[in-house]
């Protein structure tokens, strides 16, 4: 079930519990940050169908694009943290992701796998 239907019942239950640091999100704060994530692809240009990659930290926020993607029709890749910067760009051609989500911690591996796709 898609966590709108929880958020709007209960936005206070956790929907994630990280295991290691007991951190949580709620339905609520889930669905309003994911809603934001979705205007924010939507303001890119993405259209029902195109394509999304992530590449971000096991942590909480991973879940709003995930489900950004979701409410906007798109097709979502998730990207390994351990790929090179080679693999990266491999995977990126072919999933034809034209949006990637992704944080500070990866700038030194997408950088060099932007350059491998530039190069062709």
């Amino acid at each position: 079930m898609h966590p709108r239907r929880y958020a709007a019942t209960c936005p206070a239950k956790p929907a994630v519990v990280m295991a290691a640091s007991g951190r949580t999100l709620s339905y609520g704060e889930l669905n309003s940050r994911s809603n934001r994530v979705s205007r924010c692809i939507r303001d890119l240009g993405a259209k029902i169908g195109d394509g999304v990659a992530i590449l971000l930290e096991n942590h909480l926020r991973f879940f709003e694009p995930v489900w950004a993607t979701q409410n906007n029709g798109l097709y979502l890749t998730t990207l390994s943290t351990h790929l090179t910067p080679p693999e990266l760009a491999h995977i990126l051609n072919d999933s034809g992701a034209s949006i990637l989500v992704t944080s500070h911690a990866f700038a030194g591996k997408i950088a060099p796998a932007m350059a491998v796709i530039a190069s062709g």
